[in-house]
């Protein structure tokens, strides 16, 4: 079953173009975030991300998967895999 947390943490990733920031806005660390969004990447089983460098871009399916309502707010409550 997938997380819904990584489903917004890619949709925040579009919406706010880097890691660092996804990372700030839900209180988590740069590598937690990449962490989490290849966890859903491989539950998906499909690319979502395409890693250039530093630089990270959303691929078409990613892009697909992105188009959810956006979060009000950050979570409540940190998410069960911290």
């Amino acid at each position: 079953m997938m997380d819904l947390t990584r489903l917004r943490l890619l949709r925040e990733l579009a919406h706010r173009g880097t890691m660092t920031a996804v990372a700030t806005a839900f209180g988590l660390t740069s590598s937690a975030v990449s962490q989490q969004l290849a966890v859903l990447e491989r539950e998906a089983r499909v690319v979502l991300l395409e890693r250039v460098g530093r630089r990270v871009l959303l691929t078409a399916e990613g892009s697909g998967w992105q188009h959810m309502p956006r979060p009000s707010s950050r979570p409540s409550r940190p998410p069960s895999w911290i």
